[in-house]
C-alpha cells in the first residue's frame, strides 16, 4: 500500500491516467488485473505495478490486447529484479538495495535474539532509485 501511495503523491498534478495495479502478488496476478482492467476502459495510459513481476504479467497482457508499451500504456515495476532489464521493452522499476535490508534484518534480529526481555520494534529506511529502462515513455 505504501509503495502505491507513494508512487500516486510522485504523479500528483499530471496529465498521467494513472492506475495502481492491485492483487496477486505474481505475473499470474499482473495479467489478471490487467486484462480485467482492458476490459473496462481502454484510456489508460500508465500502469504502476506493485513488484516487477506484476509488472511483466501487465505488459503481457497488454500486448495481447493490441496494445504497445510504452507507445500506448507506460508500465513501471518496483524490485528491480534482473529480469527486468532483459525483457522488451526492459522495464523502468524502482530499485531497492535488496542486500541491505537483508543484512540490516539480520543485524536487528540477532541483537533481539541477545536480548532479553521486551523488544521494541526498530525502523530503518533505505533509500530508493528510478531506474529509468525503455517501458515510459516521457511526457
Amino acid at each position: 500500500m505504501e509503495r502505491g501511495k507513494g508512487f500516486q503523491k510522485a504523479v500528483e498534478g499530471t496529465r498521467v491516467a494513472l492506475q495502481i495495479i492491485r492483487g496477486p502478488h505474481g505475473t499470474e496476478g499482473g495479467y489478471e488485473m490487467m486484462n480485467r482492467l482492458l476490459s473496462q476502459r481502454r484510456d489508460v495510459t500508465a500502469i504502476f505495478a506493485t513488484n516487477d513481476a506484476m509488472a511483466f504479467g501487465a505488459i503481457r497482457a497488454i500486448f495481447e490486447a493490441g496494445l504497445r508499451v510504452p507507445e500506448d500504456i507506460s508500465v513501471i515495476g518496483f524490485d528491480d529484479v534482473e529480469l527486468a532489464s532483459i525483457i522488451r521493452p526492459p522495464l523502468t522499476t524502482i530499485h531497492q538495495p535488496k542486500y541491505d535490508m537483508g543484512r540490516a534484518a539480520v543485524e536487528i534480529l540477532l541483537r533481539k535474539a541477545a536480548q532479553s526481555g521486551v523488544w521494541t520494534p526498530e525502523h530503518r529506511l533505505f533509500e530508493v532509485r528510478l531506474v529509468e529502462r525503455q517501458s515510459c515513455k516521457r511526457l
